[in-house]
């Protein structure tokens, strides 16, 4: 028989209802906007004039917006309104770096393959974790064997991860990216927004695009519970004025995610 869960924490079937009621509205406005933007992705995706390299770091990213705001749908019609937070953060990076690469005709390019490059680097440093010559896989050997699970993990071989350096290398040599390659090269700690004189960090960021309010007041409370730093949703207030643990798919937390709606703006069309 399996274990029933305490009612006063979590009560699926009442959230659920709960949260069809409060997100009349708002439920199906966001799966508009997604089956909306699998049609404006797709369209703008084959209607691409210029080089696709430049081009691919915007539309990546409002991929990235549309599957992050189809789980929050997903989330908030089931009454799971809390861990809906990390996602939408997510999706507010995403949107403030399309608004960022947007911003200018004349920084379009190289702000779009800062991006691309700094995913290709990301990625060379995991794999080259995978590859035991190098120092980077020395280390993360070492890591490997001292972690409890370390065993049970599944990772690339050493010849794929190899392999796959070797195409991101190829990649890098491209002319298209030598100017922004260089400018990794001169600062190789920075985010790819810092590159080319911009904002040293995210909120600097924020602030750069006009939205640092949203950034104080939306976005730490967002990264609060995907850090696992927020005590608020373990305790609530009762009737009594009393405190009592918080339930699991609390429905009055649907009031400030209703802020994110504003988030949402930008759409191809």
């Amino acid at each position: 028989m399996s274990t029933k869960p305490h009612l006063d924490i979590l009560y699926r079937e009442v959230s659920i209802a709960e949260a069809r009621e409060s997100l009349r509205i708002a439920l199906p406005v966001l799966r508009e906007f997604v089956d909306f933007g699998t049609n404006a992705l797709m369209r703008c995706t084959l209607s691409v004039e210029g080089d696709i390299f430049e081009d691919m770091t915007v539309l990546a990213l409002y991929r990235h917006i549309l599957e992050m705001t189809d789980a929050v749908e997903l989330l908030l019609s089931h009454g799971s309104a809390v861990p809906a937070r990390p996602v939408i953060r997510s999706s507010f990076e995403a949107l403030l770096s399309i608004e960022y690469i947007l911003e200018s005709d004349e920084t379009y390019c190289e702000r779009a393959l800062s991006w691309l490059v700094n995913h290709f680097h990301n990625s060379r440093k995991f794999l080259e974790t995978l590859i035991p010559e190098t120092g980077k896989g020395v280390e993360f050997a070492k890591a490997l064997a001292s972690d409890p699970i370390g065993p049970r993990i599944t990772l690339p071989s050493a010849d794929d991860a190899r392999r796959q350096v070797s195409v991101l290398d190829q990649l890098m040599s491209d002319q298209r990216l030598r100017k922004v390659v260089e400018e990794f090269k001169l600062k190789p700690r920075a985010k790819w927004y810092s590159l080319f004189d911009g904002p040293n960090d995210l909120r600097a960021l924020a602030r750069h695009m006009n939205q640092l309010a949203r950034y104080d007041h939306l976005y730490r409370i967002w990264s609060s519970t995907s850090h696992s730093l927020d005590l608020r949703p373990f305790m609530a207030l009762s009737g009594r004025d009393e405190f009592r643990i918080g339930r699991i798919r609390e429905t009055s937390e649907y009031q400030r995610l209703r802020n994110w709606r504003r988030l949402s703006h930008w759409m191809p069309r």
